[in-house]
Parts: C-alpha cells; structure tokens; sequence
C-alpha cells in the first residue's frame, strides 16, 4: 500500500511531463524559433516574435502544389519568399527539420531532401527563428539574429524585397543576392526576370529578360541611380551593396519584381488593410533599355519621344519615319580629333550604360574634359559622384546607349557630349510655331568655344530653295552692314544644308540700302502675313492686283480693315485688337523709313492698348499690276527669265 502511494506521484509527475511536452510541441510552431529537436510539418507555422511574418506551408492561387514559405501574417495571400520553388510538395506530407549538420531541410513524404539551406558551416544545436523582418536566420545561439546567423533566407531573395534586404554583392559572405519572378500567379518557380545590382565600375540596377536588359536604373551617382527619381528608399553602401529601407516606421512597404518584369513598390500605411501602389518601373517607353537606338535621347515630355542627340541624325530616317529607333543615330558632322574639338553640356540626363567606359574617381570635372580630349575615342564625361559640388570623372567610348532626359528639379546630373568644332554650342530652338514653318526652318543659337555668340539659320530639304538660290543669298548678306544684322561668320553646303535669310526692305531692293528701320519693315510684313494667313509675294487680287501690304492699306483706307483676317481666325480674337494690329503692321511697312516706328515704339503700341496710334501712310512696294504682270509673276507664261521678277519688279521677300 505504501508503495502503491509512492508510485502515485512518480505516475503524475511522468504524465503531467508528457502532457507538458506535448504542448511544448504543439505550441513551438506558433513561436518564432525552433531548435534542433523540432519540425514544422504541413499545418503548422512559425510566427515572428512581433506577428508581422509567417512562415508555413502554403498552395499558389489555382493550384494544389504545396510549397513552404513566408507570407505577411495579417495578409496570407502575400508570399514574400518561397524556399522550394523549382522542387514542389505535390502532397501534405511535407515536413522542415534540421539535419545532422545543422542545416534545414525540407523533406517529402518519402523522406526525401525536397530543399536545404545548404549552408557549408556545420553547427551541433541549431537554431532557426523568422524575424520580424520576413527573415528566416539559422545559427547555434538561442539570442539568434541576422548578426550571428550562419545562413538567412535574405540572402536568397525570390521576387520580393523587404526592408533591411541587400541586393549586390556581398564581400564578406560572397553572396550576390537578386530579385528572380514567378513564372506566373499559380507558379511561384524562377520566371523570365531577373532584378539584379550590377557592379562594373560604379554600381546600377539592372532588369532582364533571360540575357537581355529590359531597364536600366543609370549609374549610382552618390545620391541616387542617375535614371530613376523613385526608389528613395534605396542607397548603396560603400562594399557596394543595395540596402532598401523604409521611408518611414509608419508604414509597411516592399517592392516586387512582377511575372511581366515591372518593379512595383507597394506600401501599407498604419492603420490601413489595403495595399496601394505607390509607382511601377518601367512605367513610359523611356524606361524601356535603349528605347532611342545607339546615340539617341528619350524624352517623355518631347515631340517625338526619341531624338538624336546634338550633332546627331538617324541612322536609317526610313525606319525613323514610321517610328522604328532601334539602329539609332550617327554624327552628322565627323569629329577631328586634333582640330578643335569640344563638348556640349546636356542637363538633367540618365547616363549612357557603363558598356566602353572609365573611371577615375580622384578626377575634377575639368581633368575629365582634357583628359576625354587626349584620346580620340572619348564621346562624353560626367562627373560620376554629383555630391558636394561633384567629383570623379567618367568617361565613355564609342556609342552612348540607353539615355533619356528628365525635367524634374532634383535631376541635377549633366554630362559632355563631344562635338566637331564647327557644331560646337549651337542649340535648336524653332522659329515659327506654324508647324509647316517649323518643317522648313530652324534657328541654331549658342556659343562657339571662344565664347563668341553665334546664329544660324538652317532650312530642310524641302524649303524649295535651290543651290544657286542660296549662293545668291550668301552674296547678299555678307555685303549687308546694318547694326540690326548678324554678321556673316560662315555658311555652309555640305550635303543638303542650307541657310536662309529673313526679308527685303524698299529701299534695299530699290537703292541697295539698309537702314536702321529695315528689320522693322520686316516685322510689319511678317505681322500682316500672320493675321491674314497669305504671303505677301504670292498675292494677288483679283480686281485690283496689289499684293498683300496693297491690299492691307486699301482695306484700311476703306473702312473695311477687317475682311483682311484669315477666317480660321474669327471666332478666336476681338475685333479691336485685331485693327490694332493691322494698324501696328502697316505703320512699319510705311514706304519711308522715316515714317516708320523704331522697334521698342512698336513693343511700347503692342502692350499699351491706350496709346494713340498714327495714321499709317502708303507701304513700300504698293502697286497696281495688270493680269498679263500677274501671269508672268505667277508662272502663267513660260518666256521669262529667273531673275525677271527681282530686276524689272522689286518685290518684298
């Protein structure tokens, strides 16, 4: 009896550890650490200590395949990493334990090794612990961390980058972790995109499709990636690692490379159960990796999107024409390498791929320049770290690929495009906002290297001006002295280039003159032109046979000044001030210069609508032309010479 009564306690104390033991075993899969004795079978789940993260066994949606990995607790359906994506469970069978050498393994029902961490330190009791981070960290200490962990499935990444990850290469570790996408929804197996940090000099993103790069994010440039004003929560650490951190403790955030290879940047504010897109990259055709072509630009906010660059053209215009830019640009102009050549600054740009580059980073900005002037291959230089004022210097060679401008205001990375000298500083800027104007002329503005201020006036292929035409023009204008004028520098025929000069005053024409009112004739013809939607050389009317400053001052003598305006103008302007600017047009094509205002009066009558105007007076050429003038002046007869109109009737333009 006395011993029945000690075997009492004994059975209790046996039962109540069993039972202890057994809650233990049960409840371990809801902490966040197991140690060697222990396994997570399909069912079970491992949460981190704050219950951001669970780690478990899970299906993709539409399929029965079972795979362990770790999901956000509060959204389940949001895998952030999977372990056996190229090997699943077809069963419920699978199980996680530890190994004998310490690692984890995944086993089937089989008991087959499905998937391993594989690490190559061996360690007698393991543990492992899912962070509240979305880390899962294998090590020997129960105070187990990413710190003094052995092996961390943030090394591993799958499609999705968590706060605290790195990306790139890891010179301690020799780990180069990289964001790889589902193959689709139900399909979490390695997809057709890659995310990775490539380090070739200076560090980049860089997206692909299988072996071909489908983004690029531009050069690490000591504040951000040159090509991309987002991913602020990103920075490159000085072994080169890519660390992403949250903007803010107040919200959740993770970037996933999606099946189709957009980068998207999702984020959770406090207190919110709905995720919400924050940007996707690429998200225009810019962001798309050579959109351009070799030596072109892409510019969202341009007209067309993809250009040359200056001192560039197209490759194959044909292709160009119906919108194809892949073979890119070609230099209009060779360079002459021990000639004068210089460079072009381009604002706020992604920097061309680090293909045919170098680098010199204890380089200033003007070493750079001689330096990229020394060798004959050298077509551009960037400062390649823009802190403080900018430092280093970057050099490319032979073709520029993968550029696009930006036009935010923090896009502060210039770069130096290498020009001939007789391109140097010239800047496009259209002179007309007609767009059939635009088509024929341009005018190039900027400065040559001396610093000497320089236009030029260039007209397509298509202008209709011939050679001689413009050899004749060339003559006229270098014998020009008129201190409204430019001066003739240069002129140029190579290929199908061509300059064109503005219009012939009166007295030009008549006495071979200039006067400080010429350019102020001009501007009345041209203001007369634009009301009236006609050209003044090629008017005629029909009764009376004037042209066009005739007929503008018959009008007005008649009372009858409006019927001038083009009518695609009736229904957009205000009748007075379309008088006034009849008035304005035909007081500076008076036939005498001294009737005619100076510039500045005719900005002051512009813009005071209150000043009282004169009465204009007769313009220059203002005559009456019979039918068989006319016919002669249009075309209409065949016996004449080229030069019939200049010499027996001066005409305007």
């Amino acid at each position: 009896m006395k011993m029945e009564e000690g075997l009492v306690p004994l059975t209790l104390f046996v039962y109540s550890l069993f039972i202890l033991l057994s809650i233990f075993k049960f409840s371990s899969a809801d902490d966040d650490l197991i140690n060697s004795t222990q396994s997570i079978a399909d069912g079970e789940t491992l949460v981190s200590s704050g219950t951001s993260f669970e780690l478990g066994f899970f299906s993709p949606i539409g399929s029965t395949n079972r795979y362990l990995g770790i999901w956000y607790r509060s959204f389940p359906q949001i895998i952030v990493w999977v372990a056996n994506r190229e090997r699943p469970l077809t069963d419920l069978g699978g199980v996680l334990i530890f190994s004998s050498d310490g690692n984890l393994i995944l086993l089937n029902a089989t008991k087959s090794v499905i998937w391993s961490s594989n690490s190559s330190r061996a360690i007698q009791n393991s543990f492992a612990r899912l962070l509240d981070s979305g880390n899962l960290v294998l090590g020997g200490s129960r105070d187990l961390n990413a710190e003094n962990s052995i092996w961390q499935s943030f090394d591993y990444p799958s499609d999705t980058l968590l706060p605290g990850m790195k990306l790139g290469w890891n010179f301690v570790s020799g780990q180069n972790p990289f964001l790889t996408s589902w193959k689709s929804a139900g399909d979490p197996s390695i997809g057709d995109f890659t995310y990775m940090i490539e380090i070739v000099g200076l560090t980049q993103g860089v997206a692909r499709k299988g072996s071909e790069k489908s983004f690029r994010t531009g050069a690490w440039n000591g504040l951000r990636f040159s090509g991309i004003s987002t991913f602020r929560q990103i920075s490159v650490t000085d072994n080169d690692e890519l660390i992403y951190r949250p903007a803010s403790n107040s919200v959740i955030s993770r970037d996933v490379l999606t099946q189709s290879g957009i980068i998207e940047h999702h984020m959770l504010s406090e207190g919110s159960t709905e995720w919400v897109v924050i940007y996707r990259t690429p998200s225009n055709m810019c962001d798309n990796y050579g959109q351009c072509g070799p030596n072109g630009i892409c510019r969202m906010e341009g007209t067309p999107t993809c250009d040359c660059l200056k001192g560039f053209v197209p490759k194959k215009q044909s292709e160009w024409d119906v919108l194809v830019r892949s073979s890119g640009c070609v230099r209009s102009t060779p360079l002459n390498c021990h000639n004068g050549d210089g460079f072009v600054k381009l604002k706020n740009v992604k920097l061309p791929d680090l293909l045919e580059f170098s680098l010199n980073k204890s380089m200033n900005l003007k070493e750079c320049k001689a330096e990229c002037l020394k060798n004959c291959s050298c077509m551009a230089f960037a400062n390649s770290d823009i802190r403080d004022g900018g430092s280093g210097c970057l050099m490319w060679f032979h073709d520029l690929i993968d550029m696009r401008e930006f036009f935010e205001e923090n896009s502060e990375q210039d770069m130096y495009i290498r020009m001939p000298a007789s391109l140097l500083g010239l800047n496009d800027v259209l002179l007309y906002p007609d767009h059939k104007q635009s088509k024929k002329r341009r005018v190039l503005i900027g400065k040559l290297s001396s610093g000497q201020e320089i236009a030029v006036k260039r007209l397509s292929k298509n202008s209709g001006q011939g050679v001689e035409e413009f050899k004749n023009e060339i003559i006229l204008i270098s014998k020009l002295q008129h201190r409204n004028l430019v001066k003739l520098l240069a002129c140029c025929l190579a290929g199908e280039e061509r300059m064109l000069v503005g219009y012939m005053s009166p007295e030009y024409a008549i006495d071979g003159k200039f006067s400080v009112k010429s350019d102020v004739f001009s501007f009345g013809v041209l203001m007369i032109e634009i009301l009236s939607g006609k050209k003044n050389n090629r008017y005629h009317h029909p009764v009376h046979y004037c042209n066009l400053l005739g007929h503008a001052w018959m009008l007005w003598n008649e009372g009858k000044a409006l019927e001038l305006l083009d009518p695609c103008l009736e229904d957009s302007c205000i009748e007075s001030q379309v008088l006034r600017c009849i008035q304005i047009g035909l007081l500076c094509v008076q036939k005498f210069p001294k009737d005619r205002p100076i510039m500045p009066a005719v900005v002051s009558m512009l813009g005071n609508e209150g000043l009282k105007l004169a009465e204009p007076k007769e313009p220059g050429f203002f005559l009456e032309r019979d039918s068989e003038e006319m016919d002669i002046l249009s075309g209409g007869k065949s016996s004449h010479s080229k030069n019939a109109v200049t010499i027996t009737l001066p005409e305007a333009r």
